[in-house]
């Protein structure tokens, strides 16, 4: 068992199907236009997202925050960044 807190949490929106494509070792908040499923992930915008981040994570054991709208994603440091505490 691995230390909890290697451990990344994030949101993406939703993607229907996507589950169904078997994919391994998808990490979504990392992904830029370099990415295979860049492209793939682009296709499946709707009307009904708005913004320009689909996905963004927390990483527990640095506390830096991962973000893309698949074309660029960024890893950031921010202000109050801290790691997960365990008692």
């Amino acid at each position: 068992v691995g230390d909890i807190r290697n451990v990344t949490v994030g949101v993406i929106r939703p993607i229907s199907g996507w589950d169904d494509r078997g994919i391994e070792n998808f990490f979504p908040s990392i992904i830029d236009s370099t990415d295979s499923v860049s492209h793939d992930l682009l296709a499946e915008r709707t009307t009904t997202w708005h913004g320009d981040i689909h996905c963004c994570s927390y990483y527990c054991w640095g506390g830096s925050c991962c973000r893309t709208d698949w074309y660029t994603q960024s890893i950031d440091d921010w202000a109050g960044q801290e790691d997960l505490r365990l008692p």
